[in-house]
Parts: structure tokens; sequence; C-alpha cells
């Protein structure tokens, strides 16, 4: 069973087999960070010039992003805010 960083491995890697460029820990909005995001390349961090995801300042279109939790279990404080955070992004599937 493939748990935390190397869930967050496989799920970067089946977005860049699809076709999409990939980050991983991408800064939605000031306090939200989302595990995995998978963007559209026809807009991508690389053609701007930026290294790490931060939403907020770059024209790039999340087209699939991901929230891998471990160790929440049923605790809803934890689901809501992996939920707020997905809406927080943007990303048409999330």
């Amino acid at each position: 069973m493939v748990l935390g960083k190397g869930l967050v491995d496989l799920v970067a890697e089946m977005g860049r087999h699809l076709g999409y460029e990939v980050a991983i820990e991408v800064e939605a909005s000031e306090s939200a960070w989302v595990d995995v995001v998978w963007f559209d390349k026809r807009f991508s961090f690389e053609s701007i010039g930026i290294k790490k995801g931060k939403m907020r300042f770059s024209p790039v279109v999340p087209v699939a992003a991901f929230e891998i939790e471990i160790k929440t279990g049923t605790n809803a404080k934890h689901i809501k805010g992996s939920v707020s955070n997905l809406d927080n992004l943007g990303a048409q599937l999330g």
C-alpha cells in the first residue's frame, strides 16, 4: 500500500503520463495549499518562469486538483479544510 509522499508522487506521475503539467504543494490562496494539481500545458508555470506554484499570481489553468489525506479518517474539520482548499484553487475537477 502506498501512503503519504508515495501517493502524492503516484498521482503526480499519473498526471504527467496523461500529458498535464504537474505541480506539488500549490498555493491556492494565502492560507490554502493543495497537494497535487494538474495544469493545462498551454498555460504553464514553466512558460512564465515560475518554479513554485502560486495560483494568486500566475496565469495558469488548473484542470484537476488532489488533496491527499492519510490520517484524517472521519475528522470533519480536516475534510472541510481540504474541500475549501480545492474550492480556493478553482480547478475544473477536484
